[in-house]
Formats: structure tokens, C-alpha cells, sequence
């Protein structure tokens, strides 16, 4: 290991240039440049000059500088990535996914938190835009898309994942919101429940409309009464799952099933019970998205 002394004449020493590789081989900048870049073989260089001068480099701890390479091939070899909550387990996981794929394809992430604010996505993608990104992977908040396509239009390349946004839409991957709704309300009907409330995440998001849409216009295909679904809660968060299960139990005491739209969602809504001293499934069942 280096002792402090040796990090501190490291850091001290000057970096290793081109130039500086070219005058102590006594060959041309560009000569040294084409063979550590790979051109070796377009540019007629032997195989043998090539082998010196990478041999060369190693030795005098030659680095490419990442801004000076960066510039030469129009790329940073970096990807912005936004997600709405890293604390959520499915953001966490989504991102660690995108890090380790890119990684395998020697890019690096830029990670930036929403926090479910439109706005302060906004800000990060500028933020990232600023910063040269080759391309932003983007878990939108969902309400507005004006910034992610503004980016897309100035030729970034801009995916969305999770929720869709945009019209046009930007290229996107995502559940089948609709089926796994229509699923959740097989699932509970099935299990003899006629009394339902949904604890959503988000209002006027893709994943949180389509899942509830889904899951009501089920029941009703199976001869349930709307009114007999009642809706609480207002972002995918554990707070309001708390926030939502407390509110059905003190106002709709009736219903047996509930659909949870978010796996954090359930996590609030299931403390609550605990606290109650319900008991899962024997009292009140529950199916969570994700």
C-alpha cells in the first residue's frame, strides 16, 4: 500500500502526455496517438511500433485525459440516469441494473434523485444535459414531459422506464400496468371479496391510473358496483400506504381487500394492520403492484 507521502508525490507528479511519450520515443504526437488509440493498422504503423509504444506507455503511467478524449470522440461514455425515489426498493433495483449494464459496456451512470417533483427533474436533466451525457434513462415523475422531449429534440437520446410520458411518446419500457390490475381483482374476487379499496400511488401517472382504471373496470366486468371500490392515498411512498390503510380502516371499515398500486405502498398500508393487530390474510387481504 502507499503510505501518505507517496499519494502526495503521486498526486505531485506531472501527468503523462502524448508529447511527452512522443519526444522520449523520438517519434511524431500524432504517430503515438494513433497507436494507443487503436489506428495502428489503418495508419500502417507495424505491429512492432505499435507493441514500443504501448509498452512505453504502461511504463511511464500514461491515462488518457478523459476531458481531451471525451472532446476528440463527441462522447463521455456516460448515461444520465433519474428515478423518482432511490430510497424506493424498485428504483434502488432499476438503477444498480442500469449501472452494472452499462458498466459492461464501459459507460458510467450519473445518478439523479427526483424526489417525485417535476421540477427538480427538470433540473437534473438540465444538470446532466450540462454535463454531456450520451444519453438520459429517465423514470419520469409522469405529470409533464415538456423538459424530456425539449432534450430528445436537441438530439439526446432520451428513454423513459416505468411511466410514459410524452406526445408524442418518447421510447419507453414499461409493465402491463392494465393486465396486472385486472389480475390483483381476479385474484381477490376469487378469494370471495365484494368489498375493495384501492390505495394509490401518484394521481395522473401511467402506472397508478392504468392499474387502478384496470383493476375497478374488472370488477365491474364481474358484477361489482363501483361504489363498492373506494380509493385512498396520494404518492408512492410507505407514508402514504400508512396514510391511506389508516384512513379505509376508520371510514370503510368493510372493505376485506385492498389493492396496493406500489410494493412501498403495501409495506405503509401493512405496518398499519400490524399496529392493529389485524391479521393478513385471516382479516383483510392484500395484493401489491411489483
Amino acid at each position: 500500500m502507499l503510505d501518505s507521502h507517496q499519494w502526495n508525490a503521486r498526486a505531485r507528479a506531472p501527468r503523462v502526455t502524448i508529447v511527452r511519450l512522443a519526444r522520449d520515443l523520438g517519434l511524431s504526437p500524432a504517430t503515438v496517438s494513433r497507436a494507443l488509440n487503436g489506428l495502428g493498422p489503418a495508419c500502417r504503423l507495424s505491429p512492432t511500433t505499435v507493441r514500443a509504444i504501448r509498452a512505453a506507455a504502461r511504463r511511464a503511467g500514461y491515462r488518457p485525459h478523459p476531458a481531451a478524449r471525451a472532446l476528440q470522440r463527441r462522447r463521455t461514455l456516460s448515461i444520465g440516469v433519474v428515478v423518482p425515489d432511490v430510497s424506493n426498493p424498485f428504483f434502488a433495483a432499476f438503477a444498480a441494473a442500469v449501472a452494472e449494464t452499462a458498466r459492461r459496456q464501459d459507460f458510467v451512470t450519473l445518478l439523479a434523485d427526483s424526489a417525485e417533483s417535476t421540477e427538480r427533474e427538470a433540473a437534473a436533466v438540465e444538470w446532466l444535459r450540462d454535463r454531456g451525457v450520451d444519453g438520459l434513462l429517465v423514470c419520469p415523475v409522469g405529470l409533464r414531459a415538456g423538459h424530456l422531449l425539449s432534450a430528445s429534440h436537441a438530439g439526446l437520446p432520451v428513454v423513459v422506464a416505468d411511466r410514459v410520458v410524452g406526445q408524442p411518446a418518447l421510447p419507453g419500457v414499461t409493465a402491463d400496468h392494465r393486465t396486472g390490475g385486472r389480475l390483483a381483482a381476479d385474484c381477490l374476487w376469487a378469494a370471495g371479496h365484494r368489498s375493495f379499496a384501492v390505495l394509490q400511488g401518484l394521481p395522473g401517472t401511467l402506472p397508478n391510473d392504468e392499474r387502478k382504471h384496470a383493476f375497478i373496470r374488472r370488477l365491474c366486468e364481474l358484477g361489482l358496483c363501483p361504489d363498492h371500490v373506494v380509493v385512498a392515498g396520494d404518492a408512492f411512498t410507505p407514508a402514504s400506504g400508512r396514510a391511506a390503510a389508516e384512513w379505509v380502516l376508520d371510514r370503510h371499515p368493510t372493505a376485506t381487500a385492498w389493492f396496493a398500486l406500489s410494493n412501498v405502498v403495501a409495506m405503509g398500508a401493512v405496518a398499519v394492520c400490524r399496529a392493529r393487530g389485524l391479521r393478513l390474510p385471516d382479516n383483510l387481504s392484500i395484493v401489491a403492484y411489483d
